[in-house]
């Protein structure tokens, strides 16, 4: 808009930009899945375009950050080179038949038009329900003189001119009396509703929000790669490239060996490669992916993983090969990082629990939790997981009265060991 602007001469009051607000009622939208409101999103758009022109629409924008989908649009009236929004809005005439342009495109999603020519203006729920409240009627009492006999006989059976004044029964009184006490309380309900109402919707954005979320995060990590540029790796299945970035992928989590970041989940994963924070990952997740599509993906992947596992057994776990060279930088990373005790390394070290292990050009701690699950982890990458192939069982630390709690990890059971030596690991019902 500003670079057009620049191009064209343009008196100090002309106007450079309309914004146009282009919705429907919130009935219309109930039910809608996303791709039905992006095709009505579509259509507005394209509306607009006609009437303003496609090469003066300066920006379209849909929101969905609140109950009812709107669209804000900015459009330059320029005609001939020349602005002048007097020629699109001026006058009640020209402002009719814009309204009445956009209804005849939304006709093909069944919406009408407003009432053409309505005098009606917008109320507030305030307006609204002091309206609906009952008003108080008021009792119209008549002046009228009670003449005695003598003052009737002074002036005249003829001279006093007689009227009939009805008076309202008892009943009525205390119906109209009752009405008017009812009015506050029906002031109070109708707040306390309009309250309920606002807390309702506050919950129940707070959980579609939440459902989205959890929808986004659960999208298979291959999938928001190759939406986002990634490549597969041609030699190694499990590596993902683009530019700069390798990451190996790991459902549900990935790991950059190269600058040591990683993370789980979609968000996590655009977070690590857009280099943004939370708040735009989940909006540009919501651009690339809607929840209809996500669960489709995290179906069709749970297909393929099953298929997979059918295919191809589990592979035997291949038993890292312990490397006594590296035995006293493994105490001494556990004793001085871990501050875990020399006497329980050295007895775990004994039962053959914990021990050394090449890594690349170094080395890394590897735990026997069993013949079949071998935990690693490399101190200089502060990378941990399980050793391909492992059979993973649950580990307990128990105390003297065989009383077990479940611990998430090895070094969660010696740092417990070392705050309190009476307690003894176990895996399943065997204890070390």
């Amino acid at each position: 808009m500003l670079k057009i602007c620049c191009q064209v001469k343009y008196r100090k009051n002309a106007v450079l930009a309309v914004e146009n607000l282009l919705t429907a009622s919130p009935e219309f939208f109930k039910g809608k899945s996303d791709l039905q409101v992006r095709e009505w999103a579509d259509e507005s758009i394209q509306s607009m375009r006609k009437f303003w022109g496609n090469e003066n629409i300066a920006s379209a924008t849909l929101h969905l950050d609140e109950s009812t989908p709107h669209i804000h649009l900015y459009a330059i009236p320029l005609i001939e080179g020349k602005l002048n929004c007097r020629e699109f809005l001026g006058g009640r005439k020209k402002l009719s038949d814009m309204q009445s342009h956009y209804a005849n495109s939304m006709k093909k999603f069944d919406l009408e038009r407003g009432v053409l020519g309505s005098r009606a203006t917008h109320k507030t729920m305030k307006d609204l329900s002091t309206a609906a409240q009952v008003e108080t009627p008021k009792l119209k009492v008549k002046k009228y003189t009670v003449l005695t006999k003598h003052e009737s006989k002074l002036f005249g059976a003829d001279e006093v001119e007689t009227k009939e004044i009805k008076i309202p029964s008892l009943a009525s009184a205390k119906a109209v009396l009752a009405q008017a006490k009812s009015v506050p309380l029906l002031r109070a309900k109708n707040k306390n509703l309009s309250d309920h109402i606002v807390v309702k919707d506050k919950l129940i954005r707070k959980l579609k929000s939440e459902a989205e979320l959890s929808f986004m995060r659960a999208t298979p990590l291959v999938d928001i790669a190759e939406k986002f540029g990634f490549i597969q790796d041609e030699k190694d299945k499990s590596v993902w490239v683009r530019d700069t970035l390798k990451v190996s992928i790991n459902e549900p989590k990935f790991y950059d060996f190269k600058t040591g970041k990683g993370g789980g989940g979609a968000i996590d994963f655009v977070m690590y490669a857009e280099d943004t924070d939370f708040k735009n990952a989940v909006q540009l997740l919501s651009f690339e992916i809607s929840p209809e599509c996500a669960m489709r993906s995290v179906a069709q992947r749970q297909v393929r993983k099953c298929a997979q596992i059918i295919e191809n057994p589990k592979p035997k776990v291949c038993r890292p090969v312990a490397v006594p060279f590296y035995k006293p930088d493994l105490f001494k990373w556990l004793n001085e990082v871990r501050a875990i005790p020399i006497p329980i390394i050295q007895n775990w070290w004994n039962k053959g629990l914990v021990y050394a292990s090449s890594w690349n050009d170094g080395w890394q701690a590897i735990w026997k939790q069993s013949d079949n699950a071998y935990l690693r982890e490399n101190p200089n990458t502060g990378f941990k997981g399980w050793v391909a192939g492992s059979n993973v069982e649950p580990l307990f630390i128990r105390d003297k009265n065989k009383r077990p709690a479940i611990v998430e990890s090895h070094i969660d059971a010696m740092s417990l060991q070392a705050l309190n030596p009476h307690l003894t690991p176990c895996i399943a019902a065997r204890c070390f």
